[in-house]
């Protein structure tokens, strides 16, 4: 896929991605003016939770049903779709399941009391939802509707929040749980709607056995790496619960939004647009050149919004969430840095997926995961707050090493010029503007800021001539 494709992925579906964002921060900003840190933390909690379960009963079918569609001949496409319909309906009764027989457990593990036992169970109640969605989004991504897949994600954020924040408003803590069911029931019909219109199933065409022991097989991995994601970010927040309080992971869930929105833009290409083309790449080294372009293009992407959050992250925390947010600042800072290592790792884990590794993902992911809980146990009680997102960092600059090394045994080689002279001029302009914004946030920042949109603009533009005169 070339880097012109990349970019009008990105623009479609990170376009979306920003809405939703946007959408969920007027939420949480909602929850931050009335209820404050504590209020915010129990967003994290329950995003988390839902998110747990989600990955579980999904098994992997958001990326592993795109894949199966994507990579397989035209005349077998409508057979694999209908085994992707098959096989999410049976998951979707797994999420339902999954709802109601964990929500007891995980509550009194979190809170140590049934104090929100409802609200976990009504949380519970977006996996199926999710799945429901999964299906959808994968015969749409796999066909090319991603205009219409992104049209259909911005419409449904906008109402969720219409009909979501008055629940906050009225309900209070109350209101959390049914606005984040809302906004999953929301992109779930909305989603079901553009399928039917532009993805109609042939009702005539039978799945064989052998297309779900497929999905069964490929979506484990994914469901294991996005467990493992999961079950880490939960981890961390029921250390800092458990340790800090509730209002510590307020801050820490305050943080962990503003960094996780960056790479949405980049992550949304990949699996609308990237992880297809990958998947169905004529050979190893066609399919390492993506990578390392997709390296370039989401680096390049993300790097004036990371020189804005290194030198000016405490005017963000107040500009969206409050003036009593400060505590998460050395939290984003240090989680700032830990994205640019995520931009890096994230194309080279959907390539080892797409080319038949999911073992070593699962390994590399697996070790990540681990140090990501186990390092809070050391790094909280020495740094307090701050040392979540020096496990955060951590985590995920191991995480990188660790597929940079499996990409190197299998590949033959490590990351192209490209996307090294990318990671290299984030890693300078990052560093030069942490060191100098202390004694000129606004200048040295903005400074900054406008040299790494420069240099972006320029390797973005060299990228797209390169395509273009290949192609000519």
């Amino acid at each position: 896929m070339s880097s012109s494709k990349v970019i009008r992925s990105s623009v479609y579906m990170g376009g979306a991605t920003a809405v939703s964002f946007v959408a969920g921060l007027i939420r949480t900003k909602v929850v931050a003016m009335l209820l404050g840190p504590a209020g915010v933390g129990l967003v994290g909690i329950f995003t988390n939770f839902g998110g747990n379960l989600s990955a579980v009963s999904s098994w992997g079918i958001w990326t592993s049903g795109v894949r199966t569609i994507s990579a397989a001949p035209e005349e077998e496409k409508a057979r694999k779709s209908a085994a992707v319909g098959i096989f999410g309906r049976r998951l979707i009764w797994l999420g339902l399941a999954l709802a109601v027989i964990a929500c007891w457990p995980v509550t009194f593990a979190t809170f140590a009391d049934g104090q929100y036992l409802a609200d976990m169970l009504l949380v519970g109640l977006t996996a199926p939802l999710v799945v429901a969605t999964g299906i959808w989004t994968a015969r749409l991504q796999a066909n090319g509707h991603l205009r219409t897949l992104a049209k259909g994600q911005v419409l449904s954020a906008l109402s969720g929040l219409l009909l979501g924040v008055p629940l906050i408003w009225m309900l209070g803590v109350k209101g959390i749980a049914p606005s984040l069911l809302l906004a999953a029931l929301l992109l779930a019909v909305v989603t079901w709607r553009s399928a039917a219109r532009h993805c109609p199933v042939d009702a005539s065409v039978q799945a064989q056995d052998q297309d779900l022991r497929e999905l069964a097989k490929l979506g484990a991995a994914f469901m294991a790496v996005a467990f493992m994601g999961q079950l880490a970010a939960y981890g961390t927040r029921l250390i800092l619960v458990r340790q800090l309080g509730l209002e510590a992971a307020g801050h820490y869930q305050a943080a962990a939004a503003i960094a996780g929105s960056l790479p949405g833009l980049v992550v949304s290409a990949m699996g609308a647009g990237f992880f297809p083309q990958v998947a169905a790449a004529a050979d190893e080294s066609a399919s390492r050149r993506l990578v390392d372009r997709q390296i370039e293009v989401g680096v390049m992407l993300g790097l004036p919004a990371l020189v804005i959050l290194v030198g000016a992250g405490g005017f963000c925390l107040h500009l969206l969430y409050a003036q009593t947010f400060d505590a998460a600042l050395p939290v984003l800072t240090w989680m700032t840095w830990g994205i640019l290592f995520r931009l890096l790792s994230w194309p080279m884990t959907y390539w080892l997926m797409a080319r038949g590794s999911s073992k070593a993902v699962i390994l590399a992911e697996g070790f990540s995961c681990t140090c990501s809980v186990v390092l809070p146990l050391f790094t909280v009680p020495s740094f307090g707050l701050a040392g979540a997102g020096i496990a955060f960092f951590l985590g995920h600059a191991i995480y990188a090493v660790a597929l940079l090394a499996i990409s190197r045994r299998r590949s033959g080689g490590w990351i192209g010029r490209p996307a090294l002279q990318a990671m290299t001029w984030a890693i300078l302009l990052m560093g030069g503007t942490q060191i100098l914004a202390p004694l000129s946030m606004v200048a040295v920042t903005a400074t900054t800021a406008l040299v790494a949109a420069a240099v972006s603009w320029s390797a973005l533009r060299r990228a797209w001539a390169t395509d273009n005169s290949t192609t000519l």
